[in-house]
């Protein structure tokens, strides 16, 4: 697993969000707030700029793209898996 990890593309500099056009096409919305419903639905994380619209880290959209489910971190810093698909 490790090694397949390896393979995926990292984000340049310049490239550490999903463009508009990017967000636009992979939620199939035009819309910011259809965005957001479609992001939030399938349990995308994102932020919001101050104008309201959805970014998406690029690294996190390829790993996300590619079937990687990311862990979450707790609120003191630790990491913990996410348990919610064994019930």
């Amino acid at each position: 697993m490790a090694e397949a990890l390896l393979n995926i593309p990292t984000p340049g500099k310049d490239e550490i969000a999903l463009t508009d056009d990017e967000v636009r096409r992979i939620t199939g919305a035009g819309t910011r707030q259809l965005q957001i419903e479609w992001l939030t639905r399938n349990r995308w994380h994102f932020t919001l700029t101050r104008g309201g619209d959805p970014v998406v880290g690029r690294l996190y959209a390829n790993l996300k793209m590619g079937g990687v489910e990311m862990a979450t971190m707790a609120i003191d810093g630790a990491w913990e898996p996410d348990h919610t698909a064994l019930n």
